[in-house]
């Protein structure tokens, strides 16, 4: 028997090929025609900061924490709600639970290396397991803390 005729003598050769496909097609359509709003999606990703910057000492001025001004700057700036975490294990862990979509971790020499002219150590922590959104937000927020320094 050809395929052809298996189609056209069973009724449930049919069903089982037309069905998936249909469901495919139904969950293709709606999927590419939603439209999502990409600030209101931003708004929904909450951004964790770790400042363990131990502030630099300048001279004839009073020791300055560059860290919690930049922390501060960024809840100010950022479109997404910012979280303070105390340790960058708590960060991490909140980031495994999905309740953070990324993670920015000012370092203990952070305004040291701000005071010597050195490049700036912070990383940005993020994670493929949440949305593609969030995935894409996270990944772009290392850009975006640059421009907003």
């Amino acid at each position: 028997m050809s395929p052809i005729e298996v189609l056209r003598g069973q009724p449930q050769v049919r069903a089982a090929l037309v069905v998936p496909a249909a469901v495919v097609l139904l969950f293709g359509f709606f999927t590419l025609s939603s439209v999502v709003d990409p600030q209101a999606a931003v708004r929904h990703m909450t951004v964790a900061v770790v400042d363990l910057d131990a502030g630099a000492t300048l001279p004839q001025r009073p020791p300055v924490a560059f860290g919690a001004q930049f922390a501060t700057g960024l809840a100010q700036r950022l479109p997404s709600p910012v979280r303070a975490m105390p340790t960058e294990d708590a960060a991490r862990a909140a980031l495994d639970r999905g309740e953070v979509s990324a993670v920015i971790v000012f370092p203990a020499g952070f305004s040291a290396a701000i005071v010597a002219g050195a490049a700036i150590p912070m990383r940005v922590l993020v994670s493929d397991h949440l949305s593609v959104a969030e995935a894409q937000f996270g990944r772009a927020l290392a850009g975006q803390v640059q421009v907003l320094a």
